[in-house]
């Protein structure tokens, strides 16, 4: 129940419980109801119905048709109605709309109205946006859209072509009833926003626009406390709430209205419900009833449990005694191990001299073979340096000169030897050109005509037979190019086939692998997180050096909610499922030596170092409609989800099904991504848009491995061993072509090779033709004489240059005797050097020797010197364990004694501990026999019995609370449900009086048949033309304007019994004519100037010439319908 409807209960009990204090005097009744209504006027002017029927005598009521024919009673109720109407109701200082304001909502771009504390009256042509004003009335005060009638949801409620609509309600605040009025002022602004992306909001604002708060529950406490009722049906009647309960709702109905407008529906659900709770509690009393004597009989063998325990009580004193010594005895025998230890650590002291004494003349030998070291090693730097490194660098220009010298004279050589060269070629060519000269004459005397004629017809059949040579091998060409066309498509087939072979086998090897993994995650589930992670985890749990103790894989804490993403997952997030959690950098090495330890660093798998964060990841995630990875997996670890949000960002990536469908929702009509969107993947495997790399389509790279998400092994070994058969069928089938087509490569190989042999001998006859073509032509033409003249000419030039070459012969001779006579001086001067360095190099590598020999000694002096350090250091370490042994021991006996003195004070020991400890055990035994006689000790048997006596005594308190509870809830609940039984009855008579009041305003009569059993409410109608017939018509017989008037009265009844601040009706008048409608306002008005601090919003499409407004009444007109409206024009 609501806290309004909880003080709207507590104002009817109060007025209830006043009332039964009346006497059973009908004359004091009516005193009593007099008194009562002029109190009510001084002191509080504004009273419901439902309190003012509280406010008579409880013997008045006690079945509702006993006052129907009760004259006096109506009569009574008519004079306190009378002085009601004399007096013009209060007007109310709080919970009163002073303003509304709308903003791109429905059909209004910008509209504010200004209304008045009692009576306003909205009027407008159809389409001007009348009922637009009562759904923002609605929706800002916290009522839900479906409510309206208006629209299914807020979104639909903002104006077209905007996405944000804001309404702004400004409530009075003043006087005795306002609402923190120290906080707010006189005014309290709400302000709801609403936004096409789902997204609303409430801003509670004081007078002067300053936000308090923006939580729907302040809102919901102002409304309490102003007793507003934003969800009572009769309160706020919307278009087609009015329509309905004006003209089309059944008695059915109208019964229903009346009972929620009066929350007397609510009432009888509550008090159903304490009924219900009534039962249960006497059934569990009843319970307890039964097991109350079992309670008894426990307590009792407890007690006689005790008294037998209670024998024992000697033998406990002389264990007392005993356990006294033991306690002492155990001091004195630490008080021997203290003295022991002290002992052993004065005989560790006295060694200490000793070996500091070998360790002084250790360091002493060490210095003085050090000195001797050091002496050495600067003699041997001293000859290094000084002596040999000069002469090396000297050694080595020498020998840099001498390698100059050589290339010099080599170079020379080389050159005199080309001379020589071309000289006796140049003499070659002169004795050449004379013997041709001497041929050329000869041929002048003897010219063979006949010998020519016969060469050139040999030419000539030669050059035929050439031709159709070079024609065959043109023929052999083509078909040898053919063949080579015909290999290489052979041979692409074969590296196809070779390709496809090879991807087979490595398919059939990694389904190979598969199938032990698969294998190897039956025997053990953890594997599929890699072979080595049981091992791995095992050592994780030996380990005790943790800060904090890792968390992962994290595979094991997640669970797949949608099978059918299975894949895609694997190739998005498969490589954090071996991932692992630590808090700081110490776990992380301690982890990584584990991992180390087990080759885990092969397969990959990532360790994240930092603090566990359990931050709040909703308000970065998308709208609801969207399938996140998030919400596709339940992650049983918390860290875990935070670590994968911070890693992967699986609260913002969403998954789509089809592409088509991904590409559009990443679009977003160019608006950019969905609102907290960061990706999208779909079931096919492919990436659509990412906020890092903008709008683009990318395919995936998929997983291959065993399914870590899919627990069903058997059916994945099984579909691999499928795949693996299939694969072997289609590896033998690529074997087979590949065999054909090396057949095939083969046989055209061989054929290739038969044409190129036949091309290679035509090739050799063609070059044998041709070489003896040549030879013909060069016969022909040395049979031809040259020109003597000629040769001659090239002898003589020859002559000339074999004499240059000569004069170039002598200056090299020149050259190299001068180049000897630098060369010899540098090659002496080497020789020298090279014999003082082997001197040299002969004292210092025996000068080394020497320095190796004492180095030698030296490290063996280094080595005795760091044993004897040693034997100390241990020496002092052992001393200062055995200081620590001693002062741990002595601080157990300071503890042990405290113990042994805060037990008992100290005693003589008259028997070893051991003895001490033999016969309290004995002792112990027989106690514990005697326990288990019992079945516990005598602290136990104490407890017990206590424990059984509180429980009976408990128990039996319990059963006279609970009994005289639930008499006390029983009468309370009867008297409630009385008393609610005449709150109906009340109401009822106060409704039909109403009802038959305001019909006689337009000369009807009738009456308001109550059927509490059947819960119907039928109003009877009389119009002035039936006076004289005594049935009654049925509205339904009714034209439309009397229907509309008979149900408006109906309605004007039943808002006096309800109490509500704020009353709100929508076109009331539609199918009323001129005189019901006349008539209507003018009783609507004067029923809401009597209402005592009351406001009420009336909307009529009709025009309102008879309302003439006044201090008391507001009229607002709207312009006819324009979708580009601005501020409103009000004629008040």
């Amino acid at each position: 129940m609501s806290s309004s409807k909880r003080q709207y209960q507590e104002i009817i009990e109060n007025e209830v419980e006043e009332v039964e204090l009346a006497t059973d005097d009908r004359c004091q009744t009516r005193s009593r109801f007099k008194s009562k209504s002029s109190f009510i006027n001084s002191k509080r002017a504004r009273r419901s119905a439902t309190e003012e029927i509280n406010a008579f005598p409880n013997n008045m009521i006690v079945e509702e048709d006993i006052y129907e024919n009760d004259e006096e009673f109506a009569e009574e109720l008519e004079r306190a109605l009378l002085v009601r109407k004399r007096n013009i109701g209060f007007t109310a200082e709080a919970a009163v709309i002073e303003s509304i304001e709308l903003v791109h909502f429905m059909c209004h771009k910008f509209l504010k109205v200004s209304f008045g504390p009692k009576i306003n009256f909205i009027i407008g042509h159809n389409g001007s946006g009348k009922s637009a004003i009562l759904t923002g009335i609605t929706v800002c005060l916290g009522g839900k859209a479906n409510v309206t009638n208006r629209a299914s949801n807020l979104k639909s409620l903002i104006r077209e072509g905007a996405n944000v609509a804001q309404i702004t309600l400004k409530l009075r605040n003043h006087g005795e009833d306002a609402y923190h009025r120290e906080i707010y002022g006189d005014s309290i602004i709400i302000e709801r926003r609403i936004s096409r992306d789902g997204s609303n909001g409430y801003k509670l604002k004081t007078q002067d626009g300053k936000t308090v708060s923006t939580k729907r529950e302040d809102l919901n406490s102002i409304l309490d406390h102003m007793a507003i009722q934003v969800d009572n049906p009769l309160n706020v009647l919307s278009q087609d709430t009015a329509r309905q309960f004006l003209h089309s709702s059944s008695p059915e109905d109208k019964y229903k209205f009346f009972m929620k407008g009066t929350h007397l529906a609510q009432l009888s659900q509550d008090y159903e419900f304490i009924r219900e709770q009534l039962v249960t509690t006497t059934n569990i009393v009843k319970y307890k009833r039964e097991i109350l004597p079992d309670l008894l009989k426990k307590a009792k063998e407890a007690e006689a449990r005790f008294k037998d325990m209670q024998k024992a009580r000697e033998l406990e004193k002389s264990l007392t005694s005993l356990k006294d010594q033991m306690a002492w005895a155990q001091v004195e025998e630490q008080e021997q191990v203290v003295n022991d230890a002290e002992r052993n650590l004065q005989r560790a002291m006295k060694r200490l001299p000793n070996l500091q004494e070998k360790l002084e003349k250790e360091e002493a030998d060490f210095e003085e073979i050090n000195t001797i070291v050091l002496d050495l090693e600067q003699k041997y730097h001293s000859l290094t340096n000084i002596s040999i490194n000069p002469l090396k660098e000297r050694k080595k220009e020498l020998s840099a000169h001498i390698r100059d010298k050589t290339k010099q004279l080599n170079e020379l050589k080389n050159e005199e030897r080309e001379i020589n060269n071309s000289i006796k070629s140049l003499k070659q060519d002169v004795e050449r050109h004379q013997q041709k000269i001497i041929e050329e004459t000869s041929k002048l005397k003897d010219d063979n005509r006949q010998k020519r004629n016969e060469i050139t017809n040999a030419i000539k059949v030669s050059e035929q037979q050439h031709d159709t040579l070079i024609e065959g091998q043109k023929q052999c060409k083509s078909q040898l190019t053919e063949l080579e066309e015909k290999i290489e498509h052979i041979q692409n087939q074969r590296s196809s086939w070779e390709r496809q072979l090879q991807r087979c086998q490595e398919e059939i090897m990694r389904f190979e692998d598969l199938l032990q993994q698969l294998s190897d995650q039956k025997s053990n589930h953890l594997k599929i997180f890699g072979p080595s992670i049981p091992e791995v985890l095992s050592a994780i749990n030996r380990e005790l050096r943790w800060h904090r103790k890792p968390v992962g894989p994290f595979g094991l804490y997640i669970k797949l909610l949608k099978p059918e993403w299975s894949e895609t997952l694997e190739s998005v997030i498969g490589n954090t499922l071996s991932t692992f959690a630590v808090n700081n950098h110490n776990d992380q090495r301690l982890l990584a030596d584990i991992m180390k330890r087990y080759k885990w660093y092969k397969y990959n798998s990532p360790i994240i170092v930092g603090e566990d964060d359990r931050f709040d990841y909703t308000v970065g995630e998308p709208d609801e409609r969207f399938l996140t990875i998030l919400r596709a997996l339940r992650i049983e670890n918390e860290n875990v989800k935070r670590r994968l949000i911070n890693s992967n960002r699986i609260e913002s990536i969403i998954l789509v099904e089809s592409r088509a469908e991904a590409d559009k929702i990443m679009y977003n009509n160019g608006k950019g991504f969905p609102r907290n969107v960061e990706g999208c993947y779909t079931i096919d495997g492919y990436k659509v848009g990412h906020k890092g790399g903008g709008f683009s389509t990318q395919s995936i790279n998929k997983y291959r491995g065993p399914a870590r998400f899919n627990q069903d092994v058997d059916l994945q070994i099984r579909d691999t061993e499928k795949k693996l058969s299939d694969t072997n069928e289609t590896c033998n089938r690529y074997k087979a072509e590949l065999e054909r087509a090396k057949f095939e490569l083969t046989k055209v190989n061989e054929e290739k090779r038969i044409l190129q042999c036949k091309l290679q001998d035509d090739h050799r006859a063609e070059k044998e033709l041709y070489n003896q073509i040549l030879q013909l032509k060069e016969d022909l033409q040395q049979d031809e004489p040259a020109n003597i003249a000629a040769l001659e000419e090239v002898i003589r030039e020859t002559e000339q240059e074999i004499d240059m070459y000569k004069g170039q012969y002598t200056n090299i001779q020149r050259k190299k005797l001068k180049i000897t006579q630098e060369h010899d001086p540098l090659v002496n001067e080497m020789e020298d050097i090279q014999q003082r360095l082997d001197s040299l190099s002969n004292e210092a590598e025996s000068l080394g020797a020497n320095i190796e020999e004492k180095v030698r000694i030296r490290v063996k002096s280094d080595v005795n010197k760091k044993h004897w350090e040693n034997k100390l250091a241990s020496e002092k370490e052992k001393i200062a364990s055995i200081s620590s042994d001693v002062e741990n021991k002595k601080r157990i006996l300071e503890d042990w004694t405290s113990k042994a003195i805060s037990y008992c004070p100290r005693v003589e020991v008259m028997r070893p501990a051991h003895e001490l400890d033999r016969e309290i055990k004995e002792i112990t035994i027989r106690l514990s026999e005697r326990e288990k006689e019992c079945g516990a000790s005598l602290e136990e048997v104490s407890l017990s019995l206590a424990a059984a006596q509180d429980a009976y005594r408990n128990a039996r308190n319990e059963m006279m609370l609970m009994d005289r509870f639930t008499q006390d809830l029983k009468m309370a609940l009867k008297g409630r449900m009385f008393k609610w039984i005449k709150f109906r009855t009340y109401i009822a008579v106060r409704a039909r009086i109403l009802f038959l009041e305001h019909l006689s305003k337009r000369g009807y009569s009738g009456k308001l048949d109550f059927d509490h059993q059947s819960y119907k409410l039928a109003p009877r109608v009389q119009i002035d033309d039936q006076q004289g017939q005594n049935s009654d018509k049925d509205p339904k017989s009714l034209s439309g304007g009397e229907k509309s008037f008979s149900t408006l009265c109906l309605l004007l009844a039943l808002w006096d019994a309800m109490g509500c601040p704020i009353r709100c009706l929508d076109e009331f008048d539609v199918f009323m004519d001129a005189v019901n409608r006349r008539i209507s306002m003018k009783m609507m008005i004067e029923s809401a100037r009597t209402a005592d601090r009351t406001q009420y919003i009336l909307i009529t499409p009709q025009d309102a010439s008879s309302v003439s407004p006044g201090p008391d009444i507001r009229v607002h007109r709207l312009q006819d319908p324009e979708r580009g409206q601005g501020i409103l024009d009000v004629d008040s």
